[in-house]
């Protein structure tokens, strides 16, 4: 697993605990990224925004 694989990957693991907890409209980016440590380049370099990151959980889990 490449680098930028490992950290996509975290911050899907790290939203997808928030997201459980809070509900997806209820969950802002800022909360991703405070806990995920990362900053909104590296989000926005990995997700175009939260609906393509929510897409990509759900399909996550359709695997």
């Amino acid at each position: 697993m490449s680098k930028a694989q490992a950290i996509r990957s975290d911050i899907l693991r790290r939203a997808m605990k928030l997201i459980y907890r809070q509900g997806f409209q209820s969950t802002s980016i800022d909360d991703i990224l405070a806990t995920t440590h990362v900053t909104k380049e590296v989000f926005y370099y990995h997700f175009k925004n939260k609906e393509e990151m929510g897409i990509r959980l759900f399909l996550g889990y359709m695997d």
